[in-house]
């Protein structure tokens, strides 16, 4: 994470010719993630949201621990300042198909420091989001790191050189899924899609979706040998569906339910 923190500020100092310029910090930064506290008030409501591993509170420690080994290992000769990133606090961003509650906060955060705006931006954890939000700070040449960055679509993107994805890439779990395809000589595929599009279409718990779609966009512009069939399948939480109906699903679709015996 450190690496990453002053990988982002090389393009800051760089032109600085004497050591120990502090007219360049602090450098200013945001979290766009949920926050605790607004996630249990949620909760008291009753309400369904999805479970959050990255928030502001548990990914904040880390930014601070990042912040100041960062200084000690590089930035010595460039500041006397050990804070020389200040992460300000954002609008919590609670699910994934909020984008106009992450414009609003992106917005928001380019007001700070008397409109002096930010240097980097951290996160959000979500495909959707990471394209509102990068669509907005591009403009201003601002930077995100994030764990997001994903799916295949974003490999259509042109203007992601901003961007730093760390974390699991769909690349990788799709070479692992071609190498199986290739080791047990399969050709063809069928993709069961669970569509809910009002429900959680868009929400952050929709990964497995971003993961399917991608599959099937991969399939069809042949980036690997493989046909890919897109069959929408019943809801799962249709309490009338069950594991019998889901292997007769595979016998009509796939002609055998060889992946129903569970």
């Amino acid at each position: 994470m450190f690496i990453l923190l002053f990988l982002l500020i090389i393009n800051k100092i760089i032109f600085v010719e004497s050591n120990n310029d502090n007219s360049l910090f602090p450098l200013f930064g945001a979290i766009f993630l949920p926050n605790d506290v607004e996630i249990e008030k949620n909760e008291r409501k009753d309400e369904v949201i999805e479970r959050h591993l990255a928030t502001m509170h548990s990914v904040a420690p880390i930014i601070d621990l990042a912040i100041e080994d960062a200084y000690f290992r590089f930035l010595l000769k460039w500041t006397n300042n050990p804070k020389w990133l200040v992460i300000g606090q954002t609008k919590s961003i609670l699910q994934c198909h909020a984008q106009r509650h992450a414009a609003w906060a992106v917005l928001e955060a380019l007001q700070w420091n008397n409109n002096k705006g930010i240097n980097v931006a951290f996160g959000p954890a979500c495909d959707y989001l990471v394209a509102t939000i990068m669509r907005i700070l591009s403009y201003k040449k601002i930077p995100i790191i994030t764990n997001s960055h994903s799916s295949e679509f974003f490999k259509e993107e042109k203007n992601t050189t901003l961007l730093t994805q760390f974390g699991p890439l769909q690349d990788h779990s799709i070479q692992l899924i071609e190498f199986f395809f290739h080791r047990m000589n399969w050709s063809h595929s069928r993709v069961f899609y669970e569509k809910q599009f009002w429900q959680n279409e868009l929400h952050e718990a929709g990964s497995c979706r971003l993961f399917s779609s991608g599959f099937f966009l991969r399939a069809k512009k042949n980036k690997w040998g493989v046909e890919a069939d897109l069959i929408v399948s019943p809801t799962s939480t249709d309490s009338a569906f069950n594991r019998q109906q889901y292997k007769q699903l595979l016998i009509e679709k796939a002609g055998n339910n060889y992946s129903g015996g569970f």
